[in-house]
């Protein structure tokens, strides 16, 4: 049920019942209501399902009703309610006096409203009888009696959505002067109402010359007279006798599988990790922050700048300017020779020592 549905049931049974509820708490989902008695746990508590549409009631608390509650005022039975469960009694009589309707409410519901609420109700519901639509409905109807004639008539419809005739008058045929005998008539009983702004339709002017075929009743009725009923499982579906859509088949290349994607032509190549990976805490590329040294000295990186690389072999060379390192000829001189006579005596000591090991 949707929300306005449930609060009228709810309302109809508080009335019922003879007690009355107090909102705790109502938002667009959720709805909860205790009774107004200060010790009575009554309490209700319903919310909107995963539809967003229907209501459910979610918990009912003390269903048995132990407090006294209301005895023939309720707060709960205002004019509105009052209103709509009484309309046809005073579109039955509508000069029915207050009283009158004070007792039906008695015999009915157990309940007493004031006077004053029972005028007010009384005028909305003559309001809502007599509110007639603007739209006005002509047209004429041959009466099969054994007196024979035509029945004209001007229909509308009420603030009820009930239909309402206005003017009705029987004349012998359907011809100008009698057409216009209920056109005059039609005319003075619209003068005399407040509204000026009328619409009047008749079976001349008919709507299946200006509107599409696709409107029309018949059309709706073809489309929605079949019932598709809904099939949980595909093995309920029936049989039928079309050929089955088969996938495409799936032809393997000749040669090995490539592992790697084929690049447009404008798309640069993969890289190694010495070109792409850069450390994020000296900003040296071929490794990652986990495997980092401390990077280049300050040294390294002034050195650097002048080095002068070359490819041999696969693998790079840095080969550094005398002048960037050495004052002179001579101390790049004395350096090699040192170099030299070191690497002499290393190779003498470890000759030695491989003799020793084998005399023993």
């Amino acid at each position: 049920m949707y929300k306005e549905h449930f609060k009228d049931v709810l309302n109809d049974f508080c009335i019922q019942e003879g007690f009355h509820v107090i909102v705790i708490k109502v938002d667009a989902k959720k709805y909860t209501a205790k009774c107004a008695t200060v010790n009575c746990e009554r309490r209700i508590h319903a919310s909107v399902l995963t539809d967003e549409r229907i209501w459910a009631i979610k918990s009912i608390r003390s269903t048995d009703h132990g407090c006294v509650g209301v005895k023939t005022h309720n707060p709960m039975a205002n004019s509105v309610w009052v209103a709509h469960k009484l309309i046809e009694d005073i579109m039955a009589n509508n000069v029915v006096s207050g009283s009158s309707i004070n007792k039906l409410l008695m015999a009915r519901y157990g309940l007493e409203i004031k006077t004053s609420t029972i005028y007010k109700i009384k005028e909305w519901t003559l309001t809502l009888i007599n509110g007639c639509r603007s739209l006005i409905r002509v047209d004429g109807t041959h009466l099969k009696g054994n007196y024979g004639g035509v029945l004209l008539s001007a229909i509308a419809m009420d603030g009820n959505n009930e239909l309402f005739p206005i003017v009705v008058a029987v004349v012998d045929s359907e011809n100008k002067d009698n057409w216009s005998f209920f056109v005059w008539h039609l005319k003075n009983v619209l003068h005399d109402n407040e509204r000026k702004k009328w619409t009047i339709i008749s079976d001349r002017q008919k709507p299946a010359d200006f509107v599409s075929d696709w409107f029309s009743v018949k059309t709706y009725k073809q489309a929605y007279g079949l019932t598709i009923l809904p099939i949980p499982d595909t093995e309920q579906w029936p049989a039928l006798d079309v050929p089955n859509l088969e996938p495409p088949t799936f032809k393997r290349s000749i040669g090995r599988l490539s592992r790697n994607r084929r690049r447009e032509p404008e798309e640069e190549n993969k890289g190694k990790r010495s070109i792409t990976i850069r450390c994020k805490k000296c900003k040296c590329l071929g490794h990652n922050s986990k495997t980092c040294k401390g990077g280049y000295t300050a040294r390294e990186r002034k050195e650097m700048q002048g080095n002068v690389t070359k490819k041999r072999s696969g693998q790079v060379m840095r080969m550094t300017p005398v002048s960037s390192r050495f004052k002179s000829l001579d101390e790049l001189e004395g350096v090699i020779m040192s170099t030299i006579e070191a690497t002499q005596e290393k190779n003498v000591a470890s000759t030695s020592t491989s003799k020793k090991r084998k005399t023993y």
